[in-house]
Order: structure tokens, then C-alpha cells, then sequence
């Protein structure tokens, strides 16, 4: 498995930490990649969402037929 290093410069600010709130550095590190990945995800789909506000361009709607989704929109069917 990819283990990635850590800059040495962010290695005694994280060892403080660690020790600070009596928790193993992985641990820290993995909560602190977690956090910073979730705030990317939901910029990402705010500034999606904020593009769609924007920008509406075509208007969906779903129908379901049996177990398939259909989005249907002006001028043609998509598959979802």
C-alpha cells in the first residue's frame, strides 16, 4: 500500500497536537485528511449547485419505469 510522507516541517506541530489530545499521530492525521476532504466535496458540489443556478440550461425529469430511471428532457431521453 502508498504510504505518503509527511513534510518534515509539519511533523512537530503534528506530534504536539497528537500529544495534546491523547490520541496516536496516525489517528490525527487521518481525522484532520478526512475533515479537509469532506470541506472539498461540499465546495465542490456547492459550486456546482451555484453553476446550475446560474446557468439552467435544461429542465429533467425522472420517470421510472420498472427498475430503470429515465431522465427525460426537451428533444430526447437520457439513461440514469
Amino acid at each position: 500500500m502508498y504510504s505518503p510522507r509527511i513534510r518534515e516541517d509539519l511533523i512537530p506541530p503534528l506530534y504536539r497536537l497528537a500529544k495534546a489530545r491523547r490520541v496516536p499521530m496516525t489517528r490525527l492525521v487521518s481525522d484532520i485528511l478526512a475533515a479537509a476532504l469532506a470541506q472539498v466535496r461540499v465546495e465542490e458540489v456547492q459550486e456546482v449547485e451555484e453553476r446550475v443556478i446560474r446557468e439552467p440550461r435544461i429542465g429533467y425529469r425522472v420517470v421510472n419505469e420498472g427498475e430503470i430511471n429515465y431522465y427525460r428532457q426537451e428533444g430526447g431521453i437520457g439513461h440514469g
